[in-house]
């Protein structure tokens, strides 16, 4: 899980988490960006998010009610794009019932959320 940079990945460039999935590319003008794909979604989905500063973040899947079901990043991260994957399971393991959920992004002073959608 997960997808920060890694330092050989400089003679190649950045790299690209969205093309890895076949979605195409999402641009960022160097903004907090938080993206979700594929929508709707099957099995996993990948989130994808950016930030402008290196810092504390939070990334969290929550229910509709706006529980939070589960954690998928909790502490310091640095700046630039990264992801990780969201297997549709709670903290505990139990698989997300099929319907809508949002992915909440707090990072810098920032919150951002995008909702998501899991069919079966």
């Amino acid at each position: 899980m997960g997808g920060d940079w890694h330092p050989e990945w400089d003679s190649c460039g950045p790299p690209d988490p969205c093309a890895a999935q076949g979605i195409g590319a999402i641009p960022w003008d160097g903004r907090t960006l938080l993206a979700i794909a594929p929508q709707p979604s099957v099995g996993s989905v990948r989130v994808i998010y950016a930030l402008r500063a290196p810092g504390s973040v939070r990334l969290e899947v929550l229910d509709a009610a706006g529980r939070v079901i589960r954690r998928l990043v909790d502490g310091g991260r640095a700046a630039g794009i990264a992801f990780v994957d969201w297997d549709g399971r709670d903290d505990v393991g139990r698989r997300a019932a099929p319907g809508a959920y949002f992915c909440r992004l707090s990072a810098g002073g920032e919150v951002k959320t995008e909702r998501l959608v899991r069919v079966e």
